[in-house]
């Protein structure tokens, strides 16, 4: 008797873990998208500022990385979410 509780237990928490597991919402949230940054732009800056803006360049170019890393992240986690209209 037993070992049949203990066969069937097994048996119910393998299969558990090898379900698929899908959660089912109504609709996507949010729909983001990817925006290219323009490649060349011509600003004037004075020469005593020009050490300024390259690093202020530099710091948007990171948050740009930053929110794309984001984007991935979230259209990841919809993958094991089925969404349904």
């Amino acid at each position: 008797m037993l070992k049949k509780m203990m066969l069937i237990i097994t048996l119910a928490l393998l299969f558990n873990g090898c379900s698929e597991k899908v959660i089912y919402i109504k609709n996507k949230p949010f729909e983001f998208k990817k925006v290219k940054p323009p490649s060349h732009i011509t600003i004037r800056v004075y020469k005593d500022d020009a050490d300024i803006y390259k690093e202020y360049i530099k710091l948007l170019r990171g948050v740009i990385k930053l929110y794309d890393k984001q984007i991935d992240r979230y259209n990841l986690s919809f993958k094991y979410i089925k969404v349904t209209k």
